[in-house]
């Protein structure tokens, strides 16, 4: 499912999982983590995929 094709839910929730694990970045670069966010929230996104089609199985 593309981003734009999200409910706004989905992504208002994924940006809040990524703001939530900023502060426990191992590193650092000036003001930002030494991760991407956008993997985080691709990764979180994935989760959500993942479980609606689990849901569809059972």
């Amino acid at each position: 499912m593309e981003v734009k094709d999200r409910p706004i839910e989905e992504l208002v929730a994924g940006d809040n999982f990524r703001r939530s694990i900023m502060p426990r970045a191992d590193a650092w670069n000036g003001p930002a983590p030494l991760w991407h966010g956008w993997a985080l929230m691709d990764a979180f996104l994935a989760g959500i995929d993942h479980a609606r089609q689990q849901a569809t199985k059972t």
